[in-house]
């Protein structure tokens, strides 16, 4: 195993956003960037993957030209009682749904989905969401932008 990161550095960080920002970006371009050598980035990075520091790497698509237009928030507030329940459920609606989360406040649950139009959203709200057991309330909020 590799030498562990106590408290990641000014390097790492550097690194990490940008990553974040381009996820592909070469070793080479990062270690050009930021004058320095591109085996000392390349093991910078591989520290923070055996560390848990990346978690992973991920294509984030846009979904527009993928066909789905709408994009929202649904906040369910639940029996508590079966709070795990619905969210085993709502893990199993497929593609449209793209995280779930179990939260603290004035819901129990919020999730973010996606759907081709506001006819594909109140069909999800309606035949799919609407009608597990145990959901008491559910609010949508649309991103705007």
């Amino acid at each position: 195993m590799r030498r562990p990161i106590k408290h990641p550095d000014q390097l790492d960080l550097r690194i990490l956003e940008m990553l974040r920002k381009d996820g592909r970006m070469r070793y080479a371009e990062i270690a050009r960037l930021l004058k320095k050598s591109p085996g000392i980035i390349k093991r910078r990075i591989e520290i923070m993957r055996d560390q848990g520091i990346i978690k992973e790497f991920r294509v984030v698509p846009d979904w527009s030209k993928l066909g789905y237009h709408v994009h929202a928030f649904v906040g369910i507030v639940a029996d508590p009682a079966r709070v795990s329940a619905i969210y085993n459920q709502l893990k199993k609606l497929g593609d449209a749904i793209q995280a779930i989360y179990i939260t603290s406040g004035r819901f129990n649950i919020l999730l973010e989905l996606r759907a081709r139009d506001i006819g594909d959203l109140r069909d999800q709200l309606m035949n799919r969401i609407y009608n597990i057991d145990g959901i008491r309330h559910i609010e949508t909020f649309l991103v705007l932008s």
